[in-house]
């Protein structure tokens, strides 16, 4: 568990939800707004941002003073199970299973590169118009 969580945060929620629930009961059928909520949230974290509950929180920790034997060995059994070495054949299996791809070559263009173009433009724009005409001819023949 963090000492941000064991400090603060675990307090300031126990603290919210007990002024929310004083505020509720004083107020019947009505939700908490948002001034509402920023007023309880004040009244909890000057509960819990205190000098004293910081000191019990590095306590509690054994971050100060230094505690060494706060742990003990079966706290860290679990990470011994992580911790064993990755067999070497295994490595290999996987390499000759799943080989690193390789790059494509680049395929053609297909399609014939186009461009944009300005359709508002009188001399552009009559050429493009007689060559959709001409292509219109062209179909119909």
């Amino acid at each position: 568990m963090q000492l941000s969580d064991r400090i603060v945060f675990k307090g300031l929620k126990a603290f919210y939800n007990r002024a929310a629930d004083q505020w509720m009961t004083t107020h019947p059928g009505k939700r908490i707004g948002i001034y509402q909520m920023a007023g309880l949230f004040a009244k909890a974290y000057n509960k819990v941002a205190s000098v004293e509950r910081g000191v019990e929180g590095f306590r509690a920790s054994g971050l100060w003073p230094l505690e060494k034997d706060i742990f003990t060995e079966a706290n860290f059994m679990a990470a011994e199970v992580i911790e064993e070495p990755e067999p070497i054949a295994a490595a290999a299996v996987l390499l000759e299973l799943s080989p690193r791809p390789r790059p494509q070559e680049a395929r053609p263009r297909k399609r014939k590169a186009e461009s944009a173009a300005v359709l508002t433009a009188s001399p552009y724009k009559r050429l493009l118009e007689d060559r959709n005409i001409n292509k219109m001819k062209r179909e119909r023949e």
